[in-house]
């Protein structure tokens, strides 16, 4: 269980998506439009302490999985995790499909 200790650190690259650009973020879920002020909570990654865990990169995903069955299974839990890689890959595999 190394992943549980790290720390929160900037990065500046972020937000890949927002509430406006997600058709994943349930309109609960939208910090946004019910008032959050700032964007500055969107601009930070988790660092796990020992652990160089790079960012996820949706190219090489599809990559790995081509060809390949895929689920997500799990409870609410996990469900932020799949909600938060899907506009990642829909929008790479859009590109990729432009680029053919």
């Amino acid at each position: 269980m190394r992943y549980l200790h790290g720390e929160w650190v900037p990065n500046p690259e972020a937000p890949y998506y927002t509430n406006k650009t997600c058709w994943a973020i349930h309109e609960h879920q939208n910090c946004m439009k019910y008032g959050r002020p700032d964007s500055g909570f969107m601009k930070w990654r988790w660092k796990p302490d020992g652990c160089d865990l790079p960012l996820f990169n949706p190219y090489q995903f599809l990559d790995m999985v081509r060809g390949k069955s895929l689920a997500f299974v799990g409870d609410s839990v996990g469900e932020p995790n799949a909600v938060h890689d899907m506009p990642l890959v829909q929008d790479s595999h859009i590109t990729m499909l432009e680029m053919k």
